[in-house]
């Protein structure tokens, strides 16, 4: 979906990825963020805590 509109402006959230961060889950974010960049796209965590 994200590469259907590359010149559409897209903002994407995700609440409480950082953990995630940690497991292998890592590298697909990585990969999400990447991606969402390169389609005219912004990607933001949304964290209340980061203590672990």
């Amino acid at each position: 979906m994200i590469r259907k509109y590359p010149e559409q402006r897209k903002y994407f959230y995700m609440d409480e990825a950082w953990s995630m961060l940690a497991d292998s889950m890592g590298e697909f974010l990585e990969g999400m963020f990447r991606t969402i960049r390169k389609n005219n796209g912004s990607m933001c965590i949304i964290t209340q805590e980061l203590t672990n």
